[in-house]
């Protein structure tokens, strides 16, 4: 089991990128090896941890760095995005069969609220001596991440008695 939670400590910080803490070990080691937890108890998990980060040369350190994608990378995504909405809108809509102009009076434009919980760590274990902790923070499955939802309340408003009537 320890060399597996090593190779797995190893590979989540590879390039360092992805955020290790002492739960996640406790739950990896869990996977590892299911008897770790039923046999040890929290206090005695934890401490097994901690000689294990030294036995790796690995320590707990704030994290000095955090990234999410790149801005460029972020346009790209909302011009196809946007491209596709136009796309879909004007072909595959319940609109799609007015021809010319007519179609955009059927367009509305709503403001939006967005708001996202993130609840990402301070710390990470990472190896001796490095001199920058960076964590790239991400959704994949071996990343321990809370959810980042977003929730949007868009309203149409009008004055008819249903929204889009132009009357």
């Amino acid at each position: 089991m320890e060399k597996q939670l090593f190779e797995w400590v190893k590979v989540m910080r590879r390039n360092k990128s992805k955020c290790v803490t002492t739960e996640c070990l406790m739950i990896m080691a869990a996977r590892f090896e299911p008897r770790f937890l039923k046999d040890r108890s929290p206090a005695a998990a934890t401490e097994y941890l901690r000689r294990f980060r030294r036995r790796h040369k690995l320590s707990i350190r704030r994290i000095t760095h955090r990234g999410t994608k790149q801005r460029s990378d972020l346009e790209v995504v909302a011009a196809s995005f946007g491209h596709s909405m136009r796309y879909a809108f004007e072909h595959d809509s319940a609109v799609s069969f007015v021809a010319g102009d007519e179609k955009y009076g059927q367009v509305f434009n709503m403001d939006q609220t967005s708001i996202y919980i993130d609840m990402n760590p301070t710390t990470t274990i990472t190896f001796r001596g490095d001199r920058n902790v960076d964590v790239l923070q991400g959704m994949s499955e071996n990343s321990f991440r809370a959810r980042k939802d977003t929730v949007t309340n868009a309203s149409c408003i009008s004055g008819s008695t249903r929204c889009g009537d132009r009357r």
